[in-house]
């Protein structure tokens, strides 16, 4: 709940849709949000939120979305299937996926469910063929995080986006990358 409360608090004219599966967790994002009336919480697994959430709201296919996939897992991991979803419906999206591996930076740490790693290749093949993306990593090496080390993680966007502020591009790792539909 701290994500979308911080979300709803910076974007009030904004809707902003979480979901938690754990009946516990969804309590406490129900309360840490309840000032918040541009918040709908949800209690469901991720990917059938993903898929109720586009049956209620068809009119967010065509519109801006950022998402915030926060990759944690008790079970079966959902990533894949959210990404899927997300690059199946949408045509202008940004999804941003926290505790992710960045290549060729060790000191960011992400997270793994063995044998999986949150990785390029576990999103990658779920992304829809036939598009282009941009995708976005850290590079800089300062730390960011009062509280926690040095986190991983990746954007991943779809239509025309200014995603880092001009001026910054050298703190981060931006790739052009088109999925091909063979």
């Amino acid at each position: 709940g701290d994500t979308v409360g911080m979300g709803a608090r910076y974007f009030p004219v904004m809707k902003c849709y979480t979901c938690e599966g754990d009946a516990a967790n969804f309590e406490i994002t129900r309360r840490r949000t309840a000032l918040y009336p541009n918040v709908e919480a949800s209690n469901e697994p991720s990917p059938d939120f993903l898929y109720g959430l586009y049956d209620r709201q068809p009119q967010l296919t065509a519109k801006r979305v950022v998402y915030w996939l926060d990759a944690h897992a008790k079970g079966a991991l959902p990533l894949p299937e959210e990404v899927k979803k997300i690059t199946e419906v949408g045509t202008d999206f940004c999804v941003a996926i926290d505790d992710f591996q960045v290549p060729g930076r060790p000191y960011f740490a992400f997270d793994t469910y063995p044998p999986i790693q949150l990785n390029w290749q576990l999103i990658q093949p779920f992304l829809k063929a036939g598009r282009k993306y941009k995708i976005i990593y850290p590079k800089y090496e300062a730390h960011t995080s009062l509280h926690t080390h040095r986190v991983g993680w990746i954007v991943v966007a779809a239509g025309n986006w200014q995603l880092v502020p001009d001026g910054l591009q050298d703190l981060y790792e931006i790739l052009d990358y088109e999925m091909s539909s063979s």
